[in-house]
């Protein structure tokens, strides 16, 4: 029954089960590499409809990116018409990370894990992509050990795994209604006949930041009745002009009056800024919903950035990894990835060890952080065009003085 995927893979174990799929951990047997198969339950006629499969489809339009779950090749088995997706491996998932701890994780800890979903789900969203099923099982993790006493950090790599429920923002509404897992599920979600977009991802991600900080779910409802009350228990009842304002309204709403609880209350080691994220990213409009991309450059994240090494301008990851994300050419059962290329994220050091690339290094250190300082303090102004203009200046000044380091 496996013939095809056995013909060039040793078949571990079973490491996941879906309501779709189940995925097992592979061993490709000429490199000896790790790998993890996603298994499909539905079978293809012919190779023909495989093409079209929408989860593929998505994987030959990204490029790669160490935020995001990288498909190395597929194996149509001509025999049963099934279909498995070969991936790189990682070690856990978020949810089999935090199920059984004790003791909680570190704020600095869960900001990184906060920051590298939320860069991921950034590139998803620039590629008109939105991942409609976040939640902590697809939030995959992979652990450095060289790397974890001497940087813990940088030792840690987050993706965001099973894109197979994605949507397209260019699609015209109105979409699927049941689509998330209930307790991650958005207002606009539950309270519109299918109108939503990619902020539904964003609040998905505020829901499992709150879970990484106290390793409990934010809003675990029953149904979705109970669901939006457990919402309103901590983000307020939504007023009757906010309400107006969703569009595809199923039904005219009238909720119990509930006030909103006092964050600092909800978290109270949780610092200032890491309330004002987790605010924004659970606000109850979408339209007043943080975006990923503004998320990226919330001050929140900026002594991370510079603990890390993450290009302020660009957000790209640095992580010292190997990605062999290369589609091998055999048989006609093996399928073919376009734009999925092989590429390496690794933090550089410079070969210079003179006194003035010192000099330079910690220049530019102290001139990040006093940009970050200005962000900061103009982060919360009421103009919007005003933030983006500061923005902007900040932006500039930091590739000018880039530019006049790349030239001493």
């Amino acid at each position: 029954m496996l013939d095809s995927l056995v013909r060039n893979y040793s078949l571990l174990c079973k490491i996941g089960e879906g309501s779709f799929s189940e995925v097992l951990k592979v061993k490709e047997k000429i490199s000896g590499q790790m790998y993890a198969a996603k298994r499909l339950t539905r079978t293809f006629l012919n190779l023909e409809e495989v093409e079209e499969y929408a989860e593929l489809k998505i994987f030959k339009k990204l490029e790669y990116h160490p935020n995001v779950l990288s498909l190395v090749e597929y194996v149509y088995e001509t025999d049963t018409r099934i279909l498995s997706l070969i991936f790189n491996l990682m070690d856990l998932s978020l949810y089999d990370y935090i199920k059984d701890r004790k003791r909680k994780l570190s704020e600095l800890r869960c900001k990184n894990f906060l920051y590298q979903l939320t860069n991921g789900l950034q590139y998803l969203h620039k590629n008109e992509i939105f991942h409609r099923d976040i939640k902590p099982e697809n939030i995959l993790l992979r652990f450095d050990e060289q790397l974890q006493k001497s940087n813990p950090l940088k030792a840690e790599l987050v993706q965001i795994g099973d894109l197979g429920s994605v949507a397209f923002t260019s699609d015209s509404g109105p979409r699927t209604e049941y689509v998330s897992t209930r307790w991650y599920r958005s207002p606009e979600c539950l309270l519109t006949s299918g109108f939503y977009g990619p902020k539904m991802d964003v609040w998905a991600v505020g829901c499992c930041f709150y879970e990484m900080l106290t390793l409990q779910p934010l809003f675990p409802g029953d149904n979705e009745v109970d669901q939006l009350d457990k919402i309103h228990n901590v983000i307020g009842t939504p007023s009757a002009k906010v309400l107006k304002m969703f569009k595809g309204l199923a039904i005219k709403y009238e909720f119990p009056q509930k006030r909103s609880v006092n964050w600092f209350h909800l978290l109270p080691s949780l610092s200032s800024l890491g309330i004002d994220a987790i605010k924004r990213m659970l606000n109850y409009l979408p339209d007043n919903r943080i975006s990923a991309k503004k998320l990226i450059d919330h001050p929140y994240f900026n002594d991370l950035r510079e603990k890390m090494n993450y290009d302020n301008v660009s957000t790209r990851l640095l992580f010292t990894r190997s990605a062999s994300n290369s589609i091998k050419n055999s048989t006609t059962s093996l399928g073919t990835s376009k734009g999925i290329k092989s590429q390496s994220f690794v933090c550089n050091k410079s070969s210079n060890n003179s006194r003035q690339s010192i000099d330079m290094k910690n220049f530019q250190i102290e001139m990040q952080k006093c940009l970050n300082k200005q962000l900061e303090r103009n982060w919360n102004k009421p103009n919007s065009g005003m933030k983006r203009t500061i923005l902007s200046n900040i932006k500039s000044s930091f590739k000018s003085t880039q530019r006049t380091l790349d030239q001493c």
